[in-house]
């Protein structure tokens, strides 16, 4: 039984208002029979989303291709390994909670934040953390082609974005309940040194690298409804700078190092995903095909083709 991008979302996402006690179109949910059938399939989207849709268990936080090294006798080992960070928080959940009940706060909140994991993971992300009104995602795997991470990263950004603002945001954002609900992305990539950090017997394994730190800086630096990206990412990716990107915040700071003042500057530019998303990722294709795109020129002009690779 086949799926589209567009309805497999629009499902989830009255599967999760209905999770959260808001009203929901009944008539878009799925059965359970069909989500059964989309476990058993050989596609890897599929069986990612009806994992999603069901609420199958996962596990999250660290990574999982370096929580071994909060194994007793790995404490203090660390390992490098390229991944993609996707860092979204949510504008002005802090103040609701000064003017609307704690009860709609955690609907709403809840509502976002479960939407984002959804697609995300749909994507192959692994949910690191949830801190606040924000959500880590790490994309990239040892088995999987760092490239083809990033790009995936990307989409699940623009879906993740679109599915807010078409889906979830809607509902939210008028003058009687929910004013000015808007999320905010900011996406990098860069080589990470893996390892714990706790203390006994506690451990988590985190990433420690300024491409993973940058990510949430500046997502916090750009406006709402906004997608900002890292210059490694861009220059990793190869992305069109003329047809999708503009300027955005710059990081600076100069720090003296062994009596020697070094300075750094690094540039991060604002995406734009709506004209990427309607130009380059076609929502109405099977759903088997996520993480590719149709006919359209892609954002890659020299190192690799969008989703030319499968999900890994």
């Amino acid at each position: 039984m086949a799926l589209t991008k567009r309805e497999a979302l629009r499902a989830l996402g009255q599967k999760i208002r209905q999770r959260y006690s808001f009203a929901f179109k009944e008539s878009l949910l799925l059965s359970g029979e069909q989500i059964e059938q989309f476990l058993q399939s050989v596609e890897i989207p599929y069986q990612r989303f009806a994992e999603v849709y069901r609420g199958i268990e996962f596990r999250p936080g660290g990574h999982p291709d370096y929580n071994h090294l909060v194994e007793p006798e790995k404490i203090g080992s660390t390992e490098k390994g390229e991944i993609t960070t996707l860092f979204i928080d949510l504008k002005n959940f802090t103040k609701y909670c000064r003017f609307l009940s704690r009860e709609n706060v955690y609907k709403a909140k809840g509502t976002v934040i479960a939407a984002v994991i959804g697609v995300c993971r749909m994507y192959g992300g692994h949910l690191h953390e949830i801190p606040g009104d924000g959500v880590v995602f790490f994309f990239g795997r040892k088995d999987q082609e760092p490239l083809d991470a990033s790009l995936q990263a990307v989409q699940a950004a623009c879906n993740a974005m679109a599915f807010l603002e078409e889906d979830v945001i809607p509902e939210y954002n008028d003058e009687d309940t929910y004013p000015n609900i808007y999320p905010k992305i900011g996406i990098d990539y860069g080589i990470a040194l893996w390892g714990g950090y706790g203390c006994d017997p506690y451990y988590e394994v985190k990433a420690t690298a300024f491409n993973v730190d940058v990510a949430s800086k500046m997502m916090h630096q750009c406006n709402s409804r906004e997608i900002a990206i890292g210059d490694d990412l861009k220059t990793f990716v190869d992305i069109d700078e003329e047809k999708y990107l503009t300027h955005g915040w710059k990081y600076e700071r100069s720090l003296t190092v062994q009596g020697e003042k070094k300075s750094f500057s690094y540039q991060t530019w604002i995406f734009n995903w709506r004209t990427f998303r309607r130009e380059e990722m076609n929502e109405d294709s099977d759903l088997s095909k996520l993480g590719m795109i149709g006919s359209a020129p892609t954002i890659i002009t020299s190192k690799s083709k969008l989703g030319d690779a499968p999900l890994a």
